[in-house]
This record gives C-alpha cells, sequence and structure tokens, in this order.
C-alpha cells in the first residue's frame, strides 16, 4: 500500500515527445534558484539566490558557465561569503559586467546593491560618488533599502532600477531610477523619476532609456529629459494591476515586453493580450495570439493561476522566445508549453517540446542565447517529459539543430578548431581547455568526415588548459577531442 501511495505521489511519466531529444539538462547546476543571465564572450553569467553549484559553494549566488567547455566556473572575488543575492545582469561595452542585487560588497569592495566586474583583470570596482550631492546622504556606493532589480549602460551612464527607497525622507525622484555617471563619477537624479518599482530597463534603438514595472502606465521611456509613457501603457487585473518583468528590442524597431498584465494602450483604445505583446516602429500593438493562458493545468489535473512571463530572448533571426509560468497559448490551443515558448512570427506560439518543468509551482527566471544560436533557460524546474515528483534540475539548454540524445558535454559540442590548439613552442602539442573530471580522446581526420582515434590519447580533463602530445609518427592533419564520459 505505501509503495502505491508513493508512486501515484511522483505522478505519470510523461510521454516523451520527438523534439525533446533538442533539451539537455545534465550540466548541473544551481541550487535552488537562478533569477538572471548575461552572455560576455564564451561565457554565461548567471545570477541569483544560490547555495551552490554542482555542490560548490564558493559558486554562492554568482558564477558563470563556459560554453566551450561546457563547465562551470568561479567567478573571481566570489566564495561562500557573499552575502546577496544578484537579481541582474548586463555586459557593458566597456568590458564590465554590470551587477545589481540586494548585496552590500562584493570582492571585498563595498557597493550598495550595484558593482562592476572588469572581466579582464577579475577585479571588483564600486559605483562610487565621493561627493554625493543628488542622492541621500549615505548612499555614496548605490541605492539602499531595496533591491536593484534591472542596470543597463548606454554611453557614460548606468541607469539602475528596483524597488529600493532610500532612507526615510528620500526625495520621490531619487527611488526606484537612478543614473551613475561614469565620466564625473556622480549619481544623478533621472528626470522626475518614477512612482514605484523598476523591474526591466533596456536601450532603445534611439538611445532612449526603456523601463517597465509597476509605476504608473509600467512601461516608460526617457529622453533625456523626462519620461513618457509609451504605446498607451499596461494595465491588468493582477495584485497590483499589472507588471512589466522584461524588456527586448529588435533591431526593426520593435518592443517586446513581458509580464504579468492584461491589456495594453490601456490609456486608449485597450487591446486584450495576456502577460506578452509587441509595440511596432508605428505605434500599434500586435498582441502575438494573445499571449498566455491564465490557468496552468498540471498531468494530474491540479489547477494553478499562471503567474506570468519573466523572460524574453531574441534569437539572431530575431525569433522570439518566452519563459515564465505558464503551460499554454490563450485559449489552450498550444498545449506542451510548460514555461517556455517560441513566437513564429506569423500568429501562433510554438511548444519546444515537452518545454521545462512539470508543475504549475515550477518556473523559468531567465533566458539566453549562446553562441550557437542556441538557448539557456534557467529557474526552479525538472525535466519537462518526467514527473511530478522528479528532481530539479534548473538549468537546462535547447538547440534545435542537435540531437542530445546520448550527448556527453565537455568540447564545444565535440567539434574541431574551436576546441583544440596547437602550442606554440611544439606543434606537435595539442591544447584543450578541459572539463573537470571528464574523458576525451583525440582523433585525427583527413577530411573533416571520417574520424579515427589517435593511440593512447585518453585525457582526463582537471578543469585547466591540458595539453596532449602527438606521436612523432602522426601525420600533419586535422585533430579533435571528443568528450567520451563525465
Amino acid at each position: 500500500m505505501f509503495l502505491l501511495t508513493a508512486v501515484l505521489w511522483a505522478g505519470p511519466i510523461r510521454a516523451q515527445l520527438p523534439d525533446d531529444s533538442h533539451w539537455f539538462y545534465e550540466y548541473g547546476g544551481p541550487s535552488p534558484e537562478p533569477f538572471t543571465f548575461a552572455l560576455a564572450g564564451h561565457h554565461l553569467y548567471m545570477g541569483g539566490l544560490f547555495l551552490n553549484v554542482e555542490g560548490d559553494t564558493q559558486k554562492k549566488n554568482l558564477t558563470r558557465f563556459n560554453l566551450l567547455t561546457e563547465a562551470w566556473e568561479r567567478v573571481p572575488g566570489i566564495s561562500n561569503a557573499f552575502n546577496g543575492g544578484v537579481w541582474c545582469l548586463h555586459m557593458g561595452d566597456d568590458g564590465f559586467l554590470y551587477v545589481g542585487g540586494n548585496f552590500s560588497q562584493v570582492g571585498g569592495v563595498a557597493a550598495s546593491g550595484v558593482a562592476r566586474l572588469d572581466l579582464s583583470t577579475g577585479s571588483w570596482q564600486a559605483l562610487n560618488d565621493p561627493s554625493p550631492s543628488l542622492v541621500t546622504p549615505g548612499q555614496a556606493n548605490g541605492p539602499t533599502n531595496g533591491r536593484v532589480l534591472a542596470v543597463v549602460k548606454s554611453g557614460q551612464d548606468v541607469y539602475v532600477g528596483g524597488e529600493f527607497t532610500g532612507p526615510a525622507g528620500s526625495p520621490v525622484n531619487e527611488k526606484y531610477i537612478r543614473r551613475f555617471r561614469l565620466d564625473t563619477r556622480d549619481w544623478e537624479r533621472v528626470g522626475g523619476g518614477l512612482d514605484l518599482d523598476v523591474r526591466a530597463l533596456k536601450t532603445a534603438a534611439n538611445g532612449d532609456i526603456l523601463a517597465g514595472g509597476q509605476f504608473t502606465g509600467r512601461l516608460a521611456r526617457f529622453n533625456g529629459t523626462s519620461w513618457n509613457v509609451v504605446g498607451g501603457g499596461v494595465a491588468g487585473t493582477s495584485p497590483g494591476g499589472g507588471i512589466i518583468r522584461a524588456i527586448q528590442t529588435a533591431p526593426d524597431g520593435t518592443i517586446y515586453i513581458a509580464g504579468d498584465f492584461d491589456t495594453v494602450n490601456a490609456s486608449g483604445a485597450g487591446v486584450a493580450v495576456r502577460d506578452v505583446a509587441a509595440l511596432r516602429p508605428n505605434g500599434t500593438w500586435n498582441a502575438l495570439a494573445g499571449g498566455f493562458d491564465a490557468q496552468y493545468i498540471q498531468s494530474n489535473g491540479t489547477t494553478f493561476n499562471s503567474d506570468g512571463v519573466f523572460a524574453l530572448a531574441l534569437d539572431a533571426s530575431g525569433v522570439l522566445y518566452a519563459g515564465g509560468d505558464f503551460d499554454a497559448s490563450v485559449g489552450r490551443t498550444v498545449l506542451n508549453l510548460r514555461h517556455v515558448a517560441r513566437w513564429d512570427g506569423t500568429g501562433s506560439w510554438k511548444s519546444l517540446g515537452s518545454g521545462v518543468g512539470t508543475t504549475g509551482s515550477q518556473i523559468v527566471n531567465c533566458l539566453a542565447m549562446g553562441l550557437k544560436n542556441d538557448l539557456y533557460a534557467g529557474g526552479v524546474f525538472n525535466i519537462g517529459w518526467g514527473t511530478l515528483g522528479a528532481a530539479a534540475k534548473n538549468f537546462a539548454r535547447w538547440m534545435p539543430a542537435r540531437d542530445f540524445t546520448g550527448y556527453i558535454p565537455g568540447a564545444a559540442d565535440n567539434t574541431t578548431s574551436e576546441i583544440s590548439r596547437a602550442d606554440a613552442a611544439n606543434t606537435r602539442t595539442l591544447l584543450l581547455q578541459t572539463r573537470p573530471g571528464t574523458s576525451y580522446l583525440i582523433e585525427s581526420s583527413t577530411d573533416l568526415k571520417t574520424w579515427s582515434t589517435v593511440q593512447g590519447s585518453t585525457l582526463v580533463g582537471n578543469g585547466n588548459l591540458q595539453g596532449f602530445d602527438l606521436p612523432s609518427t602522426a601525420p600533419q592533419r586535422q585533430y579533435r577531442f571528443r568528450a567520451t564520459s563525465y
């Protein structure tokens, strides 16, 4: 009787769909929850409220995934003493990674909710105003009394938004949004400010700053002087009257927004749409087939209220991905979405196999595109075709051009030129930045089609740059490392 009860609690195993082979879950990941991604070179930085990554507590709340070795790495200055969560990341055009959250110091530097990491040196810097005049005293290193939830660099300005209010008595126009001038090292007010939480910031095609959140209108544009509601604003019947959590801009000027809302152009004619919409350059709204259904229905029939969309990503060809807490399109016309979906560009949301996660209490918090136009998802979820009670994975990769059946991570999809190179001092030595614990074989080819194993070429990765000396009898040809176990 006990065994039967346990099986019923775990829930039925979902039938695996053909496209599910395009998902890969076995990189390990954070425990418990990531909130944000930023791509910088061949690293995908990940921030959140997690105690460890694959059991390593020195990767607390901020870590990075090496897209070439497919391994997690520690970020300079981060240890298990890092005392605050990371809620937003932005890779600037100046070689700095901008980090926002609710910390008071990072990498040994006093920083209030926001800091930047020099990726060339691994050193941290505070956004420090040595003689603050436009912000309440005590906030020289950034805003206090609330989380930083969004950060974006534009020119010499770093815009910072969130739920911060500052100490008691802080002026209204210093709450929720402000900017730091990198050239003068001053914190400044941004126009007349915004009157409630800022959850998303993005630079528009013309250089204006777009903000989304819970403030009046929910979507606003700063033109360098003042804030103005965009597209008639957004509204909703959810608690707080709607919210925008994510903004993406396309090369043609289209602005995509996502969150928890049911109306756009709220101050005008009003357009019904749930949780995601597109504002075209001509000022008209596209409801994107109505968005996502208000209910999440699990395979056992249990129903949850959907919390909407938390993340957006655009691939190199302009394809839009959405992630969050949903399982179907409006009217349940498209099923199997389960926390992640793709807009086909013509009028329909498409599933990515079985999606990720199996319950309405799971979520995708962040999405990012990789180096191969592949999609990475982070949040709290298990395998999309698994059981209701399955263990969390929290990090997954979707690549429609790749079948991950039997895949072994460790060498940039086991391709050739990008994973190995000759040692400058000895052209008979191949070098590889290895994945810890992964075993490799060196293979050779004359036509890049047929590969054969080089005798005695087994290499066990230790996470460092490792070399393999080719036999003196080995001919000059193409070589690659192939991961064989991990």
